[in-house]
C-alpha cells in the first residue's frame, strides 16, 4: 500500500511523471460557454439539479479499505452518464476498473487510466465483483464479458476551469483529482470543502456546477467514502482551492456517451 489515509479516509492516486497530454482536450471538439450562459443553464426552472436526479441513498458508494478511488469515480461517472442518456440505472463496479489499472497491487492508480479503460474495455455490473477485490485475476469471466456492455465514449481531457464548467453544464460527467487532507475533510456552511492545494492524491466524480455568492464556479463532488462523508456523500469544490494545483500533474476528464448494447461489436476480454 502506498496511498494516503486521512482521518480514516482512503485515497488512491499515483502521480504521473509528466501530466498526460496525449488525449483530446474538451475544447478541441466542444463548446466553451460564457459565465452568463452557464448561469442561465444551471438556474433554468426546468433543470433538475444532479443531487435530485442522483439521490445519495441509491448513488453513493464506499470504496472501503482499498486505494480504488479512481475506479469508483470512473465507474459511477459512467453510471450517471448512462442515466442522462436515457439508459436504465445499473450499479457499476469500481473494483473492476481499479483491477485493470493498479499494476496488480493495491497501491493506487493513475487518474487518466480510468478514461482509457472505460473506453477500451468498460466495466461490469457491481454485483459480479466482490467488494474490495482489486486483482485482475479475481475478476471472473462473467464480469469480463459483461464489461463490453458498459463502456464510455466522448471522453475528453480537461485543462482548465472553463472546460470543466462548460462540460458539466452541457451534460457531461467528470472525474477529477483533489488533494485529500484534514482541511479538505472540513465543510463550510454552504457545503464547500476546505482549501487543500497539494499535488493530488484522490479521485472523485463531479456531476454538476453552480455559481457561488462571489460568482465563481463551484463543482458538485461525488465521493466514494459513504454517505457520512461530506453532505450525504456529496460536497462542493472550487477550482482555485481544490483543482488547480492537482491539475498541474493529473489530467482530469469528462464523459458524455455510453453504450448498453449487448450486440455491440467489441472483443471479449479473456486475459
Amino acid at each position: 500500500m502506498s496511498y494516503d489515509i486521512i482521518d480514516g479516509f482512503y485515497t488512491g492516486l499515483t502521480v504521473p511523471e509528466t501530466r498526460p497530454m496525449d488525449f483530446p482536450a474538451y475544447r478541441s471538439a466542444n463548446r466553451i460557454l460564457s459565465r452568463d450562459q452557464i448561469r442561465q443553464i444551471v438556474t433554468h426552472p426546468d433543470r433538475t439539479p444532479a443531487r435530485q436526479r442522483f439521490p445519495a441513498a441509491q448513488w453513493i458508494r464506499n470504496q472501503g479499505r482499498r486505494g480504488s478511488c479512481q475506479g469508483y469515480a470512473t465507474a459511477w461517472a459512467l453510471a450517471r452518464v448512462r442515466v442522462l442518456a436515457g439508459l436504465p440505472f445499473v450499479p457499476l463496479s469500481g473494483e473492476f476498473v481499479y483491477a485493470q489499472t493498479n499494476g496488480g497491487r493495491d497501491a493506487g492508480s493513475p487518474l487518466i487510466a480510468g478514461m482509457q479503460k472505460i473506453q477500451e474495455v468498460g466495466t461490469c455490473r457491481e454485483d459480479l465483483v466482490k467488494h474490495e477485490s482489486y486483482l485482475w485475476r479475481d475478476m471472473n469471466q462473467e464480469a469480463r464479458n459483461d464489461a463490453s456492455n458498459y463502456r464510455g465514449f466522448e471522453c475528453y481531457r480537461v485543462d482548465d476551469e472553463s472546460e470543466l464548467a462548460s462540460g458539466l453544464a452541457l451534460g457531461f460527467i467528470g472525474v477529477v483529482c483533489v488533494h485529500a487532507s484534514s482541511g479538505y475533510r472540513r465543510l463550510d456552511t454552504r457545503g464547500v470543502r476546505g482549501a487543500s492545494r497539494g499535488r493530488g492524491n484522490h479521485a472523485v466524480g463531479v456531476q454538476d456546477v453552480r455559481l457561488g455568492p462571489d460568482g465563481d464556479f463551484e463543482f458538485d463532488e461525488v465521493g466514494s467514502s459513504g454517505r457520512s462523508n461530506g453532505q450525504d456523500g456529496y460536497a462542493w469544490l472550487n477550482w482555485d482551492d481544490h483543482l488547480d494545483a492537482p491539475n498541474e500533474y493529473h489530467a482530469n476528464y469528462l464523459i458524455r456517451a455510453a453504450t448498453d448494447s449487448k450486440d455491440y461489436n467489441v472483443p471479449q476480454v479473456t486475459q
